[in-house]
């Protein structure tokens, strides 16, 4: 089937794996059930949760969706990408443990659910409610323009990209490669000692803002 409902989405099929949003009813929200099966038979709604269940993409393609239903068929879903989507403002928790990737950028999100263990990707680029991101599996991690002061628990974080960034320090990432940073104002930057895996640090602003004894520090400034 090429549309799909799903509670207050209309789903596009672009692949069997990947659909996307193309609609939202936004006088449902009651997500206590799902309008979408009911006159189902038994066998429509097995392959109507077979057809959820193999969904391993899921991106709108409408800037104006306003809530997210719950996440609780989709058991498949490895990337979610709701960016741009200005009034979305929480991911529900309900959403596959199994999430890598995670692209939250220019919406209200506050805060990114915990139960994300397994997320390799995010970006929350304009994301002014962040303050703080702590995920241990994030190898990548995009944060330009957003509120973010801290960031913690970096062990398997390979490539950070901050730029006209509030963070102002690096805590121990053994493992980052690659990092883009500029700051805000006249605002430095200085990388912990032990990150030895850095092999580049490249900037919009003086390199002279950062402190770093490895990497090469590079601005890329004409």
């Amino acid at each position: 089937m090429s549309l799909v409902q799903y509670y207050n989405l209309l789903l596009f099929r672009i692949s069997s794996s990947e659909y996307h949003i193309i609609g939202e009813d936004v006088d449902a929200t009651d997500f206590t059930s799902n309008p979408a099966v009911s006159g189902l038979t038994t066998t429509e709604e097995t392959a109507y949760d077979a057809t959820l269940a193999n969904i391993v993409t899921l991106k709108s393609t409408i800037t104006t969706l306003s809530q997210l239903p719950p996440g609780t068929k989709l058991t498949s879903l490895e990337t979610l990408d709701v960016s741009n989507c200005t009034a979305i403002s929480q991911i529900p928790t309900s959403y596959s443990a199994g999430l890598l990737t995670l692209l939250v950028a220019s919406t209200k999100v506050s805060s990114i659910p915990t139960t994300f263990s397994s997320l390799k990707t995010l970006e929350i680029s304009n994301c002014k409610r962040i303050a703080s991101v702590g995920i241990s599996s994030l190898e990548t991690l995009i944060m330009s323009h957003s509120a973010v002061t801290e960031i913690t628990n970096l062990n398997a974080l390979t490539r950070l990209v901050a730029l006209t960034s509030k963070v102002t320090s690096i805590p121990a990432a053994p493992n980052l490669v690659v990092v883009t940073w500029s700051g805000v104002s006249s605002s430095t930057l200085s990388v912990d000692p032990n990150n030895t895996s850095i092999v580049q640090i490249i900037t919009t602003g003086s390199t002279a803002s950062i402190t770093s004894d490895n990497g090469v520090i590079t601005s890329i400034v004409s």
